[in-house]
């Protein structure tokens, strides 16, 4: 809880945003207007193809930098497609 002079002190603030820059007030009353980042259908298909070679080359020369890559790329492919499947479902909804 705030005090009586904490309340005060931000009310004065307020007011002081209001009349020094009303567009910026306006603005956070209206709320973001910002779209979500949603990565396009080509990069996640790079993505996924980049994964696979890399995880066949990692197979064919036994390399473990290759290997820990391969995974690496297999987690962001995999990330890209979660966010680009709830960014899509929120545009649904």
């Amino acid at each position: 809880m705030l005090s009586h002079h904490d309340r005060e002190a931000l009310q004065k603030i307020e007011q002081w945003f209001e009349l020094a820059d009303p567009a910026l007030v306006e603005s956070f009353r209206r709320g973001s207007t910002r779209t979500p980042f949603c990565p396009r259908l080509g990069w996640v298909i790079v993505a996924d193809v980049f994964a696979v070679l890399l995880i066949l080359l990692a197979s064919i020369t036994s390399s473990a930098a290759l290997v820990f890559t391969a995974l690496a790329t297999v987690g962001l492919a995999a990330s890209l497609h979660v966010v680009r499947a709830m960014e899509l479902k929120g545009r649904d909804a």
